[in-house]
């Protein structure tokens, strides 16, 4: 049996490894992936030899490997897995599922190589349409369970040149990644939504439906999740992750923690397992746009100059901005750094953190700027940090329509005077009662504390420009803001 990728995505980007349970001499039985890669997947190297009594009794057998994208940017897009050569042998067929866990979870365990693993769909599956679908990418560096069947019928003759062909068919393009130095090229529609601050209430519910219904590449969160139970709210923990993380939308769900979020350990680690996530600071890199992901509300000792996460971010934005596949950088923060007030006297804005990190952000080209906690919406125009009072940061441009244009050879905002700066957006109005704005900032270019809604960006990916239109609508889908970056390549 040899496990195959067709021409549509790069074999030495794709790899098979064993799953860690095993009992006696029955190995790969599902649980975590392991390290040890299976170089060429034949039959033996996976199931053991058919008996004299196997043959003569029949036998189903289990086994659990993994399959693993070790393209550094470049998601497995649409995987399907089909069997397109059988077993050769007429006594002698497989059949192949998804496993249940999550993308980077832990596959359930069986007890014996005989025993069927739960709930799973296995199909023969020879094409594409026939083929059992993932429905989601698998990202850079993850991997993905898969369950094989084996059944060999009842007196069955022997066959000692048996052998299938197991094939992960995908819509990527071999073009765009055999190797590091010809990076992907964008698809010429790419989008993703935000939304933050939420709550569980029927404009919450409203939004999830609209954010579900853009069946965009990317879903993103500015945090709180989860509604305090001290305020007499159930957690929406489960309902609402799932809700969003559903099959209408392609790719995945990544967050900025709020303080809600981390509550206790196992609120926390609901979410990072949802969502794949190692830490509270994550960045993560989608087609060309890089995203990172900051854990700026559990306290200062996060996110300070002494910090792990400080020293992730300086090394994780200096690479992406070096990056000659990334044209955008985005930021999403749970605390604020730039905010017209409001009048609730507990949503604060951290002047300590804009100071550490927007000129950070200016070094390394950073075009938005995400926040939420503060529960309304807001936008600015391109600020330039001012060391001397950053209350009060240069406003190099304040577009128009507001548009603003990135000129030729440039990558991020410049005003001509090497004065670079950021777009902070807030979005907190995820259902959770609103602030009210007390006084409007200079900066502040347009604000909202009415409506609910969610942040709805798409990118137009064309060879002579790049573009990407950043739109506000509320939880019935009527628009309210919009803001389009252009950045000349020619």
């Amino acid at each position: 049996m040899s496990a195959t990728s067709p021409e549509d995505f790069n074999a030495f980007r794709l790899k098979w490894y064993y799953s860690s349970h095993s009992m006696g001499i029955e190995t790969s039985l599902g649980g975590a992936k392991t390290t040890v890669e299976i170089s060429q997947l034949e039959l033996h190297n996976l199931f053991t030899k058919v008996t004299d009594d196997q043959a003569d009794l029949g036998k189903t057998t289990f086994k659990c490997i993994y399959v693993y994208n070790s393209h550094p940017r470049e998601p497995i897009r649409n995987p399907i897995i089909t069997i397109p050569a059988n077993s050769s042998s007429s006594d002698d067929q497989l059949a192949a599922g998804w496993g249940l866990a999550a993308i980077n979870g832990t596959e359930q365990t069986i007890a014996t190589e005989s025993t069927p693993p739960t709930l799973i769909t296995f199909k023969e599956s020879p094409t594409r349409t026939e083929g059992s679908v993932l429905g989601r990418s698998i990202p850079p560096l993850s991997h993905k369970s898969i369950w094989i069947r084996r059944v060999v019928n009842f007196n069955a003759q022997e066959y000692p040149g048996n052998g299938a062909v197991i094939r992960l068919l995908t819509d990527n393009v071999v073009q765009e990644i055999i190797d590091d130095d010809q990076f992907p090229v964008p698809d010429d529609d790419y989008s993703w939504t935000e939304h933050g601050e939420h709550d569980s209430n029927e404009h919450y519910s409203k939004i999830c439906d609209r954010v579900r219904h853009r069946n965009a590449n990317m879903n993103c969160s500015t945090g709180n999740w989860t509604r305090s139970q001290s305020s007499g709210v159930a957690s929406a923990r489960a309902s609402n992750a799932l809700a969003i993380c559903g099959r209408n939308l392609v790719s995945v769900t990544k967050m900025a923690f709020g303080r809600d979020d981390c509550e206790n350990s196992a609120q926390e680690n609901h979410y990072r397992n949802t969502w794949g996530l190692r830490n509270r600071h994550h960045s993560w890199q989608e087609q060309n746009v890089h995203y990172l992901f900051m854990d700026t509300a559990n306290g200062k000792q996060y996110w300070d100059e002494t910090s792990k996460q400080y020293e992730f971010v300086v090394k994780d934005l200096a690479a992406a901005h070096s990056d000659a596949a990334t044209d955008w950088i985005i930021v999403f923060t749970n605390r604020c750094m730039y905010g017209s007030p409001t009048t609730t006297s507990t949503k604060y804005i951290l002047k300590d953190l804009r100071d550490l990190y927007h000129p950070i952000f200016e070094q390394n080209g950073v075009h938005f700027v995400i926040q939420g906690h503060l529960n309304n919406y807001q936008r600015t125009g391109i600020l330039h940090h001012n060391a001397a009072d950053s209350d009060n940061p240069s406003i190099i441009d304040q577009g128009s329509d507001p548009s603003y244009t990135i000129g030729l050879g440039k990558q991020s905002f410049d005003d001509g005077s090497n004065n670079s700066g950021c777009i902070f957006i807030t979005n907190g109005a995820g259902g959770r009662g609103h602030d009210n704005i007390s006084s409007l900032a200079a900066f502040t270019l347009y604000s909202n504390a009415i409506h609910y809604g969610y942040v709805y960006a798409r990118h137009r990916n064309e060879e002579d420009f790049r573009k990407i239109s950043i739109s506000f609508y509320d939880e019935f889908d009527k628009f309210l803001d919009k803001v389009t970056v252009t950045k000349q390549l020619v």
